[in-house]
């Protein structure tokens, strides 16, 4: 993290928002955030964080909408197999 911090300047302003508190190690380790940290807005750093978890719940949504169907898809076909292997042995 401390090597993400000092070589990338928004990522060192995303972390600053994020973790107030520990704000103090952007400006240890990143020489540009050190220099000017308020170039990007907090509020605009917040809504780029925000919009990027929100399409990372969205692939997650998806992934689990796709693997319910595949369960769905897996049952019928076994159901179908069960009927199909008890007609042909009676």
């Amino acid at each position: 993290m401390k090597k993400r911090i000092a070589s990338d300047i928004d990522y060192a302003r995303e972390f600053a928002v994020k973790y107030p508190e520990q704000a103090y190690i952007c400006r240890e380790l990143n020489a540009l955030y050190t220099l000017n940290p308020d170039a990007v807005p907090a509020d605009e750093i917040r809504k780029r964080y925000e919009a990027r978890e929100r399409g990372d719940q969205r692939k997650v949504g998806i992934f689990g909408y796709v693997l319910f169907v595949l369960f769905l898809l897996l049952s019928a076909a076994f159901t179908g197999f069960l009927i199909w292997a008890y007609c042909e042995t009676t």
